[in-house]
């Protein structure tokens, strides 16, 4: 078989791919990155990554979007994830945190993030903020987790208005 065929095949089968899963997963979704790849159930973008999803902002060195397929037979996002210097804005409940790490797992189905690796949080509206080795943040409980490591203990900063 002719390689331009090859490449073509394979390109038409990611193109559909994708066209597939964002058609049935995303509101609105836009990424720019510098290479991506189709691996299996997965989409990886390499180098300079910006995705914009809804009002959520995200900065990366590489994104990496895990795929499942619903019981209709359509695609939906499992798993969001962000490996280096990551940098998020997470829009929810009249809120804005900002999110930085060396790695942010998103889990749509579930509503949780965990930060990775020098994780910080910065709570807007409440004007805290958090930074600890992980972060769990689960949306649905309004709750948040941070464990430190031997290097790094969990801080906690509370900025009160003077009255």
């Amino acid at each position: 078989m002719n390689k331009n065929y090859i490449f073509v095949y394979v390109f038409l089968y990611c193109f559909m791919f994708i066209i597939n899963c964002f058609a049935n997963s995303f509101d609105n979704l836009k990424i720019d990155s510098k290479r991506f790849k189709a691996r299996g159930d997965s989409l990886v973008f390499d180098g300079g990554v910006y995705v914009n999803r809804n009002k959520d902002f995200l900065k990366a060195n590489r994104a990496i979007l895990k795929f499942y397929t619903k019981k209709d037979g359509s695609k939906a996002i499992k798993r969001y994830t962000a490996k280096g210097n990551v940098y998020l804005t997470i829009k929810e409940h009249n809120n804005t945190l900002i999110v930085k790490g060396d790695e942010v797992v998103y889990s749509p189905l579930i509503k949780k993030y965990v930060i990775y690796g020098n994780g910080y949080i910065k709570d807007t509206k409440h004007n805290r903020e958090i930074s600890g080795d992980k972060i769990f943040i689960d949306l649905l409980q309004g709750t948040t987790q941070v464990q430190g490591s031997g290097e790094a203990p969990v801080e906690f900063i509370i900025r009160a208005n003077k009255q």
